[in-house]
């Protein structure tokens, strides 16, 4: 593998990394930022929303696995044909039968 194809691949693989990553610290940056304040000011955890507040960060949280691989997609060429072809497949089969 040349040199210039070599560094394009790893140019590419940094660039889904740090999307993975900056994706991981918005989603679970506020729910660790309400926990740790839950945590430090008690009056804050009895509040008549708590549980519904700490239900929707948890949330918006775990929705960071949900989007890696719509990152991939986006961020990688490999990937976005494979849509492409998973439709092109089902359109053909659905021809035949």
């Amino acid at each position: 593998m040349r040199w210039s194809a070599r560094r394009h691949c790893r140019h590419i693989t940094t660039r889904i990394l740090a999307g993975v990553v900056a994706v991981f610290v918005v989603c679970w940056t506020p729910w660790n930022v309400h926990s740790l304040l839950a945590e430090f000011f008690h009056e804050s955890v009895g509040g008549p929303h708590f549980k519904f507040v700490d239900l929707l960060l948890k949330a918006f949280a775990l929705s960071s696995a949900a989007v890696n691989p719509f990152l991939y997609c986006w961020l990688n060429a490999n990937f976005r044909h494979v849509p492409r072809l998973i439709t092109y497949s089902l359109y053909i089969f659905s021809i035949h039968d």
